[in-house]
């Protein structure tokens, strides 16, 4: 148990082969709800950390949150043309 963004967390590291050096990524799990907290990922030199918030499950989606529409000007062309928009 580790202790990530004031939380009690569990984390598991994985190490994959990559060019012998370590390279590795800890995911962290809250011990009390179960619900992902982010991971930490070392690639050679380069450290990234990715942190989730604010995860809500089960939230009812409004009708049209995934509605497209070309924006002002143009127009969306036939799947397998060679670009998408006019």
């Amino acid at each position: 148990m580790v202790r990530l963004a004031g939380k009690m967390c569990a984390a598991k590291t994985l190490t994959f082969e990559s060019y012998g050096r370590g390279d590795h990524t800890t995911y962290y799990v809250d011990s009390r709800t179960r619900l992902p907290l982010g991971w930490d990922q070392v690639f050679g030199v380069a450290k990234m950390e990715f942190r989730i918030t604010n995860l809500r499950l089960n939230v009812p989606i409004p009708a049209g949150s995934f509605d497209w529409k070309p924006g002002p000007g143009l127009t969306e062309k036939p799947s397998g043309s060679s670009s998408r928009y006019r």
